[in-house]
């Protein structure tokens, strides 16, 4: 503060200096002078101050393993670092037993629980930690993990903007179901490798339709005796989509999904490319992506500083999380400070904005960075995050689908899930009476119940 106006004063008497020796001063001079006086100095008091209160702020910033918990987990996933938390029944380490679920093909097996939650956007880990990831996985006997999806947390924030996609944390969300059943708290890294690199995303789910047959929900369980589930919410319902319709996952549960229901997920996403394209509409196509990912790259600095103001704010959080919820949990995220701290407290960690704003480069760019991104570079997965592709996937996969989603959302609306149930025969919808976009924060009860019902019916 006292540098800032150090600052405006030394500005006014060079300022008032200079002007004094070449100009005469009349009324309406000195009436000008004051105004841009008033104006400059004002920038500068400004421009200054918030200089080094973020140079403050900076200083105060910790890396991501002193600003975790006492059970914060980490494990190399692919060479990124992820953030994770675990909960496990307790005496019981190794999982439940879940009977008769695990008859195969009439032979007895002893079935294990693995669930893998996944945070939606601008969200982390705390979203499952705070009220339902111990509750189920001492409900279900089971071991329970929620990690911080790329971007966001106390997970590495890497340059590659390609691990910001939502089929990067599909491939985090998978490995979870690893760690979790490992035998101690983390493994060493995890590799993709079941994931074929050199074909499309329609070749994949083609095999997987000639290959993959009936409506069994236990997917060589036989083998290896784990019954493994993922869980996302919102934004993180597509990373758990695409790791449930890419295999060894035998139960998904969507919650308030940002999967669009929309398109039609009968047709190959590749038919289009057999048919003939209008010289005319490429060229508006190549110019509407430049200026989507210009626009991205030029607006990213100002996100960055918008996003320094607003997130280490309390009140940004209590009155946005008491717009996503229903009437009935509004007053309670506006009272709880302890809920709007669990959102914001990522902002302590070093790179935080930077992690959130690749995030967002990211959906523009399809996860390619630099020049390539201007020049319509795709992503070897760049199929993977169309939701039609998901829808079709997930209808040819083994799992079984859950969706979960509340009356009064407004961000993801519930009619959006009816379409997505319509469009995937074998799912099952519950609609949660009186709740927002956060069901499994704002009634985690009836949450865990239809939970519950589903995975050990």
């Amino acid at each position: 503060m006292v540098v800032s106006w150090a600052a405006v004063v030394a500005y006014a008497v060079l300022y008032s200096k200079f002007h004094l020796t070449h100009y005469a001063m009349t009324f309406k001079v000195l009436i000008l002078e004051m105004v841009s006086f008033a104006i400059v100095g004002a920038a500068v008091f400004w421009v200054v101050r918030n200089v080094l209160e973020e140079v403050q702020e900076q200083g105060r910033l910790l890396s991501a393993e002193a600003a975790g918990d006492a059970d914060s987990l980490f494990v190399n996933v692919d060479g990124l670092n992820v953030h994770y938390k675990k909960r496990t029944a307790k005496g019981n380490d190794k999982g439940k037993d879940i009977g008769d679920k695990g008859k195969d093909n009439g032979n007895d097996t002893d079935i294990k629980i693995a669930i893998s939650c996944v945070h939606g956007f601008g969200a982390n880990a705390y979203s499952w930690e705070r009220s339902a990831l111990a509750p189920l996985a001492e409900t279900l006997n089971a071991i329970a993990v929620a990690h911080d999806s790329p971007g966001f947390g106390l997970t590495e924030r890497a340059s590659d903007l390609s691990l910001y996609t939502p089929r990067t944390n599909a491939v985090i969300a998978r490995a979870m179901l690893d760690v979790a059943c490992a035998d101690g708290n983390e493994v060493a890294s995890y590799d993709d490798k079941d994931v074929p690199t050199n074909k499309t995303w329609n070749e994949a789910v083609g095999e997987m339709e000639t290959t993959v047959g009936g409506d069994a929900s236990l997917t060589n369980q036989s083998e290896r005796k784990t019954r493994r589930i993922v869980i996302g919410h919102s934004m993180g319902g597509l990373a758990a989509a695409i790791a449930a319709a890419e295999g060894d996952v035998d139960d998904v549960i969507l919650v308030a999904p940002a999967v669009i229901a929309s398109g039609d997920v009968s047709r190959d996403a590749s038919d289009a490319s057999k048919k003939s394209v209008n010289p005319l509409s490429l060229i508006f196509g190549a110019v509407a992506r430049i200026f989507r990912v210009a626009l991205a790259f030029l607006v990213s600095p100002l996100l960055k500083f918008a996003l320094r103001k607003l997130v280490r704010s309390v009140s940004f959080w209590r009155n946005g999380l008491a717009r996503a919820v229903g009437a009935s949990s509004r007053e309670k995220m506006r009272t709880d400070t302890s809920w709007a701290d669990g959102y914001r407290r990522p902002s302590a960690v070093l790179g935080w904005d930077t992690g959130i704003v690749r995030v967002v480069l990211a959906a523009a760019t399809g996860g390619v960075g630099g020049v390539a991104a201007f020049f319509g570079k795709k992503s070897p997965h760049a199929e993977t995050d169309l939701p039609a592709n998901i829808i079709k996937a997930l209808n040819a996969s083994k799992a079984r689908v859950l969706i979960v989603h509340g009356s009064e959302d407004f961000i993801v609306p519930v009619s959006n899930s009816e379409n997505l149930a319509k469009m995937i025969p074998k799912a099952q919808l519950v609609v949660m009476p009186g709740v927002g976009h956060l069901p499994h924060e704002e009634d985690p009860r009836a949450f865990l119940e239809a939970v519950t019902k589903f995975v050990l019916q």
